[in-house]
């Protein structure tokens, strides 16, 4: 079970995931697991239940990376 402070992570990579839809900096989520070989089925899984204990840090260090995007919004929350 992911801790509360993990929970507020895994949203913020969800966030920045459809930032970089929307901004067709991507095609979508298909496009990035296929992309960082990321099981579809346990990045789905984890957007609906944020307190399954599936989440690899590794996604978030690909976005952060790759696309530049921060691990933390401004004003200082995760």
């Amino acid at each position: 079970m992911q801790s509360p402070d993990s929970q507020i992570i895994i949203e913020r990579f969800f966030e920045a995931l459809r930032m970089l839809k929307a901004s067709k900096v991507i095609r979508g989520k298909q496009a990035f697991t296929v992309k960082y070989g990321i099981n579809c089925w346990n990045l789905n899984t984890i957007e609906k239940d944020h307190s399954r204990d599936i989440f690899q840090a590794a996604w978030l260090t690909h976005l952060v990376n790759d696309y530049g995007m921060a691990a933390y919004r401004a004003g200082g929350n995760v």
